[in-house]
């Protein structure tokens, strides 16, 4: 007998752009709770609180 292997979703990762209750940020959530729902769970967002990485040095001319 064959097993089926279930499909993981893909995942998209995001970060917040400013405090939960930032226009920004509200509008992300609310563009992942679109694309979960039009992806019909083929893909789902990772809400990331922080930065993976600190940001680029400011490069000096």
């Amino acid at each position: 007998m064959r097993r089926r292997h279930r499909r993981r979703p893909d995942r998209a990762d995001h970060v917040e752009l400013g405090p939960p209750t930032h226009a920004l940020t509200l509008a992300q959530k609310e563009w992942c709770d679109l694309v979960e729902k039009n992806a019909n769970g083929k893909i789902r967002c990772n809400h990331l609180p922080r930065a993976v990485a600190a940001p680029p040095a400011p490069s000096t001319p």
